[in-house]
């Protein structure tokens, strides 16, 4: 199906039907659709945009929007062993049903694809539904630079819910901000699922009183948080940013900060709260979280905790920083914390914003300054990332930042000139706090070694191919 459009249709109540505008049932071959809209369509059972059962489905830049399910996938619905999804670009915006809203995937063999694609203001027509934007069960899945965005209504996972063992689903890229719910409001993995993040920011997500986990719920087996930002997300109970209880769990390179978790009594854990399982936390920073009680920025209730090259400042709650007995060895702890290396000092982020009750942030810039006094002072060692959360390689200078950034330390260009006749006496300096500013100091003679006036002075920075009339701020 190519350059079409399908509007406005549906099954009749009477007979309940799975997919409002396509259905495909028990097909070997892949069925592919492109550059085609789906709007407006429902379904008295499942899929009421596109329903595909044992059939492999390629989706190239499909609009599948406002569609109403009265049972699970709005949008889309695909299950099956054989049923293998692939989706480029297009959107699954506010669709509706009674669990996975915009997508629903379940029992379906080789991993699926998903990339450059908006799923965004899917609602849940069922108080206990799951998965407002996405739902997943015992299916493989690769997200790529995906927008998961003001999903709401039902119950846990209003971005993404995912269950089952085999659903072992890697997320690159991409956001997953604005969805409101109970646990996981932004993402929720649970019943042995497999969760990693890579290159994910995931964003002022929304739990209600009773949720645990604005940004991330990981009671699953295996959590891994790489290079993301967690950011401006609000919990009821525990883990304004992360809650974990997986069976293992790895946070590496990532930024944690301007999370609440506040609405009850015995909220814990502003940033990060874990329990039962161990969790790894290197080089990562955790700042600016609020927590009514323990663990402004970990709480950590049972399980083992080993943390290393890792920031805790300008965090709040009862116990404002650190809750729980981890281990914490070469991180910048503000108050202090005993262990080796262990440092307690303003690291001076180029731009510290910090929430308080009732009030997250995504504000902000948790990036060195020049000068900062973490760095240069983390341990190098198996656990230290090769790079750091831009991907600039670690170590830039003598050794390891603490934090999740490593200062990127410029290095000097090549200075070279030419001209005629007149040839200035000129030096060329860098400034040392590896801000990169260059300056040029020249005096210019004439072959009578009288000074004269330089009008055309002039600067490359790829190596002669272009040159450019230096001006203020140029860089």
């Amino acid at each position: 199906i190519d350059s079409s459009t399908f509007t406005n249709n549906g099954t009749a109540a009477t007979k309940p039907q799975n997919g409002g505008a396509i259905a495909i049932k028990t097909v070997t071959n892949t069925s592919t659709i492109s550059s085609t809209s789906v709007t407006g369509g429902n379904s008295t059972s499942s899929g009421a945009g596109i329903y595909a059962n044992a059939a492999p489905l390629t989706l190239t830049n499909v609009t599948v929007n406002s569609n109403t399910a009265s049972g699970t996938g709005g949008g889309l619905y695909v299950t099956g062993a054989a049923s293998t999804l692939s989706i480029s670009g297009g959107s699954f915006n506010s669709n509706s049903g009674t669990s996975g809203g915009g997508i629903y995937i379940a029992t379906v063999t080789g991993t699926s694809s998903i990339a450059s694609t908006s799923i965004s203001n899917n609602t849940l027509s069922s108080a206990t539904g799951n998965g407002g934007g996405i739902y997943i069960s015992a299916a493989p899945i690769n997200i790529t630079s995906t927008d998961i965005s003001g999903n709401t209504g039902g119950y846990d996972g209003m971005g993404l819910y995912m269950t089952g063992a085999a659903s072992v689903v890697s997320i690159m890229g991409g956001t997953v901000s604005g969805n409101s719910g109970r646990n996981g409001a932004g993402i929720d993995s649970v019943t042995s699922s497999n969760l990693s993040l890579t290159g994910v920011t995931v964003s002022g997500n929304t739990c209600n009183s009773g949720g645990a986990g604005g940004g991330v719920y990981a009671a699953g087996s295996a959590l891994t948080i790489t290079k993301s930002v967690i950011k401006g997300n609000w919990a009821g109970t525990y883990g304004g940013g992360v809650y974990n209880s997986s069976t293992t769990a790895t946070i590496t390179n990532s930024t944690i900060s301007g999370n609440v978790d506040d609405q009850q009594s015995y909220s814990d854990g502003g940033g990060i709260y874990t329990t039962t399982n161990p969790i790894n936390i290197f080089n990562c920073t955790i700042a600016g979280n609020y927590a009514l009680r323990n663990g402004g920025g970990l709480r950590v209730n049972s399980g083992t905790a080993t943390v290393q090259n890792t920031i805790f400042w300008g965090n709040t709650g009862t116990v404002p920083t650190i809750s729980g007995t981890p281990t914490v060895t070469y991180s910048d702890v503000e108050g202090g914390y005993a262990g080796t290396g262990n440092i307690n000092v303003n690291p001076s982020f180029v731009n510290f914003q910090q929430a308080s009750a009732g009030t997250p942030t995504t504000a902000g810039d948790l990036h060195l300054s020049a000068g900062s006094p973490v760095i240069d002072q983390g341990v190098n060692n198996a656990n230290t990332p090769a790079d750091d959360i831009d991907g600039d390689s670690r170590p830039q200078a003598s050794g390891i930042d603490i934090g999740s950034d490593e200062y990127l330390v410029n290095t000097p260009p090549v200075g070279g000139y030419t001209a005629d006749n007149i040839i200035p006496a000129a030096q060329i300096s860098q400034a040392t706090d590896g801000s990169g500013i260059i300056t040029v100091t020249w005096k210019g003679k004439d072959g009578e070694n009288n000074s004269v006036t330089l009008k055309n002075f002039q600067y490359s920075v790829d190596g002669g191919s272009n040159w450019n009339t230096p001006t203020n701020g140029d860089t």
